[in-house]
């Protein structure tokens, strides 16, 4: 081999050398643009978090909706009994029409 193809060939692979460093610096500038990008968006889903209802919230909501459906079995538990006793009565009534 030649002087001249040995700095050719030396040449071709720092050629090669040079643009895997200058891609990987490429990257290295994608990466840390990639980060900061989630690095925002992190920051607004915990600026948006912060307004959200926490656990103690949550357990305030739950124990006052159970307050209401006992309230409204109650309140439905009384109608059923209204809507007997009403069924019972017209059906007294009705049994003294025919028999009147």
């Amino acid at each position: 081999m030649t002087t001249g193809q040995i700095i050719s060939l030396v040449f071709a692979a720092f050629t090669g050398l040079f643009a895997l460093v200058k891609l990987y610096l490429h990257d290295q500038g994608e990466i840390k643009k990639s980060l900061i990008e989630h690095a925002d968006r992190l920051s607004r889903i915990e600026e948006r978090n912060r307004n959200a209802p926490t656990h103690d919230d949550l357990k305030q909501i739950y124990e006052r909706l159970n307050v209401l459906a006992t309230g409204n079995a109650h309140i439905m538990g009384t109608l059923d009994g209204i809507k007997t006793t009403n069924e019972m009565i017209v059906r007294k009534a009705m049994g003294e029409l025919k028999n009147g």
